[in-house]
């Protein structure tokens, strides 16, 4: 998702080789980002 500028965006590297991140591994890593940002 992108909104707010390229400053709030966060991004999730990848294995070359690989397609796609399952879904619910995304939301794990983006919810671990949240609460490592708030907790600042």
């Amino acid at each position: 998702m992108y909104h707010g500028g390229p400053e709030r965006c966060v991004g999730l590297p990848m294995v070359p080789g690989t397609r796609s991140l399952d879904p619910a591994a995304a939301v794990g890593v983006a919810v671990y980002e949240a609460i490592r940002a708030l907790s600042r």
